[in-house]
């Protein structure tokens, strides 16, 4: 039996056992366990999405689920071991996009962060340059930095490659948790080119190149 006490929930622990419940696994009184914690009862469901994702994690305990909730919005990105992390949690993201956020985190420490994709017709040869230069000192893929080298930096290329970024970020963290780290979208003001930048200002991003 259970403590009627302990079964009168506020939001955020409701929303911890719908998402660590398993009737299958018959688990309920491990997770009673967990949300009836005050810690996960002081917490918004925002915060609680970051513990449900600390909990699934491979060895997390809950003190650990719940650091990952209160470590505030970071990303880390380190060419030189090629790692990307988000609050301090590993996100697998294969070369050639790592290079590309690099890229646009750059920007974004730097300025404003925007950068337009170029016409569909005129590949930007400045820009692939820059990221041929990036890919060069950190052994990216030859044929990656070939075909920057030759063709330009196209509207094509960048639009796949924020597409990658995006299914890397979200297979590890879900799509709600993932937006923070993905990116903003504007129209140039020349009404035609659309322009791009990370949601995540650039004081959150530390950038090993």
């Amino acid at each position: 039996a259970y403590d009627a006490g302990a079964l009168a929930m506020n939001p955020a622990q409701l929303h911890c056992i719908e998402g660590l419940h398993e009737p299958g696994a018959r688990n309920f009184a491990e997770v009673l366990e967990v949300v009836t914690d005050p810690r996960i009862a002081r917490l918004d469901n925002d915060a609680v999405d970051w513990v449900l994702l600390g909990l699934r994690g491979q060895g997390r305990d809950l003190d650990g689920a719940l650091a990952l909730a209160g470590a505030g919005d970071s990303m880390a990105i380190d060419l030189g071991q090629m790692t990307l992390s988000v609050r301090g949690l590993t996100v697998a993201m294969g070369g050639t996009p790592l290079f590309y956020l690099a890229w646009y985190a750059n920007s974004r420490k730097e300025g404003d962060g925007w950068i337009t994709n170029p016409a569909s017709n005129r590949p930007d040869v400045e820009a692939a340059a820059e990221l041929a230069d990036l890919m060069s000192r950190h052994d990216g893929h030859a044929r990656a930095i070939n075909d920057l080298q030759q063709a330009g930096l196209k509207a094509r290329t960048l639009d796949q490659n924020r597409s990658k970024i995006k299914e890397e970020l979200v297979a590890t963290l879900g799509e709600s948790l993932a937006a923070g780290y993905l990116f903003e979208t504007s129209k140039h003001p020349d009404g035609v080119r659309m322009r791009y930048r990370l949601a995540l200002p650039g004081d959150r991003i530390r950038l090993v190149t």
